[in-house]
């Protein structure tokens, strides 16, 4: 397990821009592991903030609330604060990007979301690649894809406010900032478990 960008551990010691839209402790990371669920927490157990995982090889099974949820390359689950859950199945191999973030005031999401917004996974799958990239700028566009994770996130999960300032470095450009706001997807209908 690599964490890919910690909220934390930027130069001012946070990110404003996240700070702005109420995300507190946010991290992403990618992890890759072969031999099965027995390096994962098998304990049914829930977080405080949202938990979003994005499997790019393999698949993982989930119990949440009594309902079995398979997640596959190419698919994202988005579980909510405070709801109970357990692995109860990993591939043989399994590599996938999973973003864990704070916010304040959404305990009562009613949904897990189980398929890909096409923005939202190429953002995990940006931030992964430019992990492992010799680029100067990596770390912008890791940041860039980390608020705009977050804020898709929360306005899937209703918080109309969430938007964040997206900023593009190029070595013979400059910055270049605009402002995007999410959903950049409706919110989810099908697949969706109803708690």
């Amino acid at each position: 397990m690599r964490i890919i960008y910690n909220q934390t551990e930027t130069k001012d010691g946070g990110d404003k821009i996240l700070e702005n839209i109420g995300v507190k402790r946010c991290y992403l990371k990618h992890v890759r592991i072969s031999g099965g669920t027995n390096e994962f927490t098998k304990k049914a157990h829930h977080h405080k903030g949202f938990e979003v995982h994005a499997v790019i090889e393999g698949e993982q099974k989930y119990e949440i609330c009594g309902e079995i949820v398979t997640v596959s390359a190419g698919e994202i689950l988005i579980i909510p604060p405070f709801l109970r859950h357990k692995i109860i199945a990993v591939s043989e191999t399994l590599e996938k990007a999973s973003v864990c973030f704070d916010k304040d005031g959404c305990e009562g999401v009613t949904y897990v979301y189980a398929k890909t917004p096409e923005p939202l996974a190429a953002a995990f799958l940006t931030a992964k690649d430019e992990y492992f990239s010799p680029s100067p700028y990596s770390q912008t566009c890791i940041t860039s894809a980390a608020r705009f994770i977050a804020a898709t996130v929360l306005r899937l999960a209703g918080v109309k406010s969430a938007r964040v300032t997206k900023t593009r470095r190029s070595p013979s450009r400059g910055s270049i900032s605009r402002t995007i706001s999410a959903p950049i997807c409706p919110r989810p209908t099908l697949p969706a478990i109803a708690i």
